[in-house]
């Protein structure tokens, strides 16, 4: 019996090694990603001047979607001046731009169907909107 639960064990470690779940960062953005759901969501930046999200991200060879900007995620961004968004993302989060004081434009796709509140609050440098 121990020697059949052993085997058994070792046949499921391959499909947990495959699946990740938790923070990366690529490229100067901090993802949250699901490799499972081969899905991203933007947390954070590293950035400072133009900031150009990708569609897709790739982590250990898996390819994800970016289909959110979390709560918070440019929360306080002063050095942020521009934001362009693709057209994989759906959802920005509560606060996810507030008080970047110093972003002159953004642009959001038709693809974005939800803004959660706040997302834009003290935005006061904010001049284009697309």
């Amino acid at each position: 019996m121990k020697k059949l639960l052993f085997i058994f064990s070792l046949m499921l470690l391959p499909l947990l090694a495959s699946a990740f779940t938790g923070y990366a960062v690529i490229d100067g953005i901090r993802y949250y990603i699901v490799t499972k759901g081969k899905t991203a969501e933007v947390r954070g930046y590293t950035y400072i001047g133009d900031i150009v999200i990708p569609p897709t991200v790739e982590y250990e060879g898996v390819v994800c979607d970016v289909t959110s900007i979390g709560e918070d995620a440019f929360y306080y961004c002063d050095l942020l001046k521009s934001v362009t968004i693709p057209n994989s993302v759906k959802t920005i989060g509560v606060r996810a731009f507030a008080y970047s004081v110093e972003i002159e434009s953004i642009t959001i796709p038709n693809s974005v169907t939800s803004i959660g509140r706040s997302a834009f609050k003290q935005c006061v440098g904010l001049k284009t909107v697309s």
